[in-house]
């Protein structure tokens, strides 16, 4: 049964990575909370091959901690059970691979208060990125910085609403529980074990409640540090990561073309141009940079057209 003084429940998906996830646990050791606050830290086992709870269990004397299971692989999965289970009236989401700062929660206590009629919020994510090779990691990072996870907007506190980019990412976001009446994250999509680098699932999310009438708010304080292996900057890993962001999109994009049939030709024409516009005119001898940006392009509009397709055929989405 949930407390009706709980304000937040911070959540922490997790499979198979238990140094990541006690770093992130100690960073939440150091927050600085409000007064008199009621939070939590709920911890989601994603299937790991030894039980997390083993692990973490030091930090049930310094930390509001619980531990839950979803044994079926999956982010969006493991989030959905984090949402039933949650106590707090403000949900926030963490990587287990990030660190929060000590002035983290605060920021977005202080956010949720004051702005009660808001439905989510996010914050700055900070990439720190070791190993792999330097010249590869500032091409990817170039051509798409989602691939670290990296997402630091020029913008002060705002109001988010439809068309709005970039929206918040999952490794730091809160929503309000009341707004997930009806919306849950899309078990298809996401990060889960037959495909590593999914991807989309927050955003599609957040668009599902941008589109119900609700609004976010950015929040420029609420910054934590996603902690990222520069190995991932291979071309194997930057193609599939595209290539998923673009089926996510696609997906999307097919599922609401009944309620709105007009979204669809200026999405797949600006993509068709943006590909036509880089990917033709991108020599084998330009920057790595450059090349990686085509590539981009390249394998985001075929994600793009086949999770179109896939959502549209007769069978529907799968």
């Amino acid at each position: 049964m949930r407390a009706a003084s709980m304000e937040v429940t911070v959540c922490i998906c997790t499979r198979d990575r238990e140094a990541p996830l006690a770093r992130a646990l100690e960073s939440l050791t150091a927050v600085e909370p409000s007064p008199g606050l009621e939070w939590e830290v709920l911890v989601i086992d994603n299937g790991s091959a030894r039980p997390v709870a083993e692990g973490i269990s030091g930090f049930s004397a310094r930390l509001p901690l619980r531990v839950a299971q979803e044994p079926r692989g999956g982010l969006s999965l493991a989030r959905n059970t984090a949402i039933g289970l949650a106590r707090g009236e403000v949900v926030i989401f963490v990587d287990d691979d990030a660190t929060v700062r000590p002035g983290w929660l605060a920021a977005y206590v202080d956010g949720s208060r004051r702005h009660s009629e808001a439905a989510f919020f996010g914050g700055p994510i900070v990439a720190r990125i070791t190993g792999g090779s330097p010249r590869q990691v500032e091409a990817a990072r170039q051509a798409m910085p989602g691939l670290f996870g990296s997402l630091e907007p020029n913008r002060g506190e705002v109001t988010l609403q439809l068309g709005d980019a970039p929206l918040p990412w999952g490794a730091n976001m809160a929503v309000r529980r009341s707004a997930f009446d009806g919306f849950r994250f899309d078990p298809e999509l996401g990060r889960r074990p037959s495909n590593p680098a999914g991807a989309g699932e927050e955003t599609c999310f957040l668009r599902d409640l941008l589109r119900a009438g609700h609004h976010g708010v950015w929040l420029p304080r609420a910054v934590l540090d996603h902690h990222v292996d520069g190995r991932r900057a291979t071309r194997r890993t930057f193609v599939s990561f595209c290539r998923n962001v673009g089926w996510a999109q696609g997906r999307e994009l097919a599922l609401l073309r009944e309620r709105d049939p007009a979204e669809l030709e200026p999405q797949l024409v600006a993509k068709v141009r943006a590909f036509r516009m880089r990917y033709w005119k991108t020599p084998p001898w330009a920057p790595l940079a450059r090349r990686w940006a085509a590539l981009r392009d390249l394998t985001h509009l075929q994600g793009f057209l086949a999770g179109y397709r896939e959502a549209s055929s007769p069978a529907g989405p799968r």
